[in-house]
């Protein structure tokens, strides 16, 4: 059995119920427990989520979040203080709880979760292609790894001893004193050394199919087997796949989900210059991926 955590609020209920849809589809009968923090959420929307848990078995624990918890992180970030809500996950959750999966609110899962866990810290997958200019960035050392925080399995007991013996807070707050930082910048180097690598399978971020001057070999290689089988889909950057022209290869699925959820009736309206900015970046987006797979093609070793 799992549990897993969640953190929304009604902006993005849609996309949260899509997530939990997938999670139990492809992971039957395994979910004890879904935590959704939240600083604030419409009942109905709260209710829907509880709905979506009873009938595929699992427990709904909705946690409401003091807002003024999420002071500390005001303005020291590049993203809204909000995205801090992961590192409060330890303090809201029963000390009960030892592992749990944290899903971001704009994901597919596809496979099979039930089996992570750690003896570390977190486990979570490496940030490609840019990960060794953050860890340059954050100070992080070589040795140790930058992650993505939208999909971390989650050792509570040790975020909670850490925490004792330093805040994580002070430490955003130093790294902020050198320049913006988001939420991940804040858990990597703050868990430096304390990380487990999952198989980039488990989450295939927008990039996987953009590209990037930093795109190197090895990543190409892992980047196509994650395409071809990912375990958990995340939906980056502003291009949703509840957007009408956002053009995604997985747009489908989180439509087939969408109507397994309590949301199926959802509309969001086309907007022609929206939808013109959208349609544009996904033909840039694959030329230069066609390029930079003649690149890697060419100069691979």
């Amino acid at each position: 059995m799992i549990n897993v955590v969640l953190i929304a609020d009604s902006s993005y209920a849609m996309p949260t119920a899509v997530t939990l849809a997938s999670l139990f589809a492809s992971n039957k009968g395994v979910v004890g427990r879904v935590y959704l923090l939240s600083t604030g959420m419409d009942d109905a929307d709260v209710k829907k989520m509880a709905a979506l848990c009873k009938a595929n078995d699992a427990d709904f624990s909705f946690v409401l979040v003091d807002e003024s918890a999420l002071d500390m992180y005001d303005g020291i970030g590049e993203w809204p203080k909000y995205t801090f809500m992961k590192v409060l996950i330890p303090d809201y959750l029963p000390e009960s709880e030892e592992t749990v999966v944290y899903l971001d609110s704009d994901m597919l899962i596809l496979g099979r979760i039930d089996h992570l866990h750690t003896d570390k810290a977190l486990a979570a997958v490496e940030d490609i292609p840019f990960t060794e200019k953050h860890k340059a960035r954050c100070g992080i050392a070589k040795e140790h790894y930058y992650i993505n925080s939208g999909f971390m399995v989650m050792n509570l007991p040790r975020w909670r001893a850490a925490f004792r013996q330093r805040s994580i807070a002070d430490h955003a707050k130093v790294m902020a004193s050198k320049g913006p930082i988001n939420d991940q910048d804040c858990i990597s180097s703050y868990f430096a050394g304390e990380v487990e690598l999952l198989p980039y399978e488990y989450n295939v971020t927008g990039v996987y199919w953009a590209v990037h001057n930093a795109l190197l070999p090895k990543y190409g290689r892992v980047w196509s087997a994650a395409r071809r089988n990912p375990v958990v889909v995340h939906f980056t950057s502003e291009r949703k796949p509840w957007i009408p022209e956002v053009c995604h290869p997985y747009k489908p699925n989180f439509l087939s989900y969408l109507q397994a959820s309590p949301y199926r009736d959802y509309r969001d309206r086309m907007v022609v210059k929206r939808k013109l900015r959208f349609v544009g970046n996904y033909i840039y987006d694959r030329a230069r991926a066609a390029l930079d797979m003649l690149r890697f093609l060419i100069y691979r070793h």
